[in-house]
């Protein structure tokens, strides 16, 4: 071999040998480096993480009043409960279980907690109005492990206060949280909004309904969830459906069945009640499209029966809260 060439060769040996050991270096402090990998998963595996925005339903477990205006101030209340002062702690409680991965992490009748942070005088109150003059804040809501879990009153955002507008929808008090400032909750009036009762228009009456949100994501601890789960009261192996109607001004008896089989044939103001196991189910009008419900172990499910605004009939999943409301005064079908 020519001198010429093996120099060449030895020329290049003498760069690519660098360039071989400095990667074989790098590979050997990459193998000797801890991954954090394992470990995250195994910390994911510990924890159940209620993600950011989960819907809460809630109940007011006390009657709240806004301050009336009066010709005497120093004259109480006329219905006895003390007008709300801004700090006032006002009680909630959860109407329905919340479940992450088929475990219940929120609990129904988990205590909860809001917090008056206005109370306003409605100046003009000429017609009926929802106006309530009282502004809130939701806080949390108890896990089934005890921890507080913080709430908004908002799908999306951050926590904050709201003016309660209080309606009477589906036969029972639904509070809609608004984003006004107080001196519009003062003297905004709308003669066609229906309200509670006519007769306190600034007042948040026991029971009403509201839906709040988790605030952030929350990790909870698994095996303190999983050891929570023995404590709940759950009774049967099965799941509790019960389809109802309301008045709707239709004197027809509405057949109804879930499975293939009927289950009541429905008139106003009526419901019926089934058990079904955990797993899929449908129920269905006749010949209108089928609702499909995947039952859970212990769980309460509402359906509306309700008229179509252009004719026939629909099934619609309701919340727990307001299928409560729903039946309320109803009876059940034979």
């Amino acid at each position: 071999m020519p001198y010429c060439l093996r120099r060449q060769n030895f020329a290049a040996w003498d760069m690519v040998l660098p360039l071989a050991m400095a990667a074989c270096a790098l590979l050997f402090a990459l193998t000797q480096q801890p991954t954090t990998k394992p470990e995250v998963s195994r910390q994911a595996a510990e924890q159940i993480v209620i993600p950011d925005g989960a819907e809460v339903e809630l109940r007011f477990a006390q009657e709240v009043a806004g301050k009336a205006i009066r010709a005497n101030p120093l004259v109480p209340p006329a219905n006895g409960v003390p007008e709300a002062q801004a700090g006032d702690v006002v009680r909630l409680v959860a109407t329905a279980n919340v479940r992450i991965d088929g475990r219940v992490v929120i609990a129904k009748g988990a205590v909860g907690q809001a917090t008056i942070t206005d109370a306003v005088p409605v100046l003009y109150n000429k017609h009926p109005s929802e106006e309530t003059g009282l502004f809130l804040q939701l806080d949390w809501i108890k896990g089934v492990d005890g921890a507080q879990i913080p709430l908004r009153a908002f799908k999306k955002g951050t926590p904050g206060r709201f003016h309660a507008d209080v309606k009477s929808e589906h036969g029972g008090v639904v509070i809609h949280p608004q984003k006004i400032l107080p001196i519009f909750a003062a003297i905004s009036n709308n003669e066609n909004d229906f309200p509670a009762d006519e007769k306190k228009k600034n007042w948040i009456p026991l029971g009403s309904r509201i839906t709040g949100f988790v605030q952030g994501a929350i990790a909870l601890d698994r095996s303190a969830v999983e050891q929570a789960q023995a404590q709940l009261p759950i009774s049967t192996s099965t799941a509790v459906l019960t389809i109802y109607r309301t008045k709707d001004d239709h004197h027809s008896q509405v057949p109804v069945s879930c499975d293939g089989k009927q289950i009541a044939q429905l008139g106003e103001r009526q419901y019926a009640v089934v058990e079904l196991t955990p797993v899929a189910h449908s129920c269905q009008i006749a010949a209108e499209k089928a609702l499909t419900i995947t039952a859970a172990v212990s769980e309460e499910y509402f359906i509306h029966l309700q008229p179509r605004m252009f004719g026939g009939w629909e099934l619609k999943l309701v919340s727990a809260s307001e299928g409560e409301d729903g039946i309320a005064g109803a009876e059940m079908a034979q």
